[in-house]
């Protein structure tokens, strides 16, 4: 998904993590690039939805709810909004 020409996406293997590009980079996924969803490990699902947003890239879990504010890596913040409130997805 993209949000301000960076490319977001959770790997497989580390669903709490949400991992993005550089701009206009969307093969480069730098390791150091990377958002911690927490509570890291809460349960199997982890990151359910990204909801990109004018200003803003909503994040949830299940019972939670998050948004990144910013507009490069070096600004690049989690802002808890909802700690009861989340997306549930039926798959797996």
């Amino acid at each position: 998904m993209t949000w301000k020409d960076i490319l977001w996406g959770v790997p497989r293997l580390k669903p709490d993590s949400l991992r993005y590009t550089e701009p206009n980079q969307f093969q480069a996924w730098s390791a150091t690039n990377e958002i911690i969803a927490s509570p890291k490990g809460s349960d199997l699902n982890g990151i359910t939805a990204l909801i990109p947003r004018r200003d803003d890239l909503g994040v949830a879990k299940r019972h939670r709810f998050y948004h990144i504010v910013g507009s490069s890596d070096s600004n690049f913040q989690r802002i808890g909004l909802s700690d009861t409130l989340g997306v549930y997805r039926d798959w797996e």
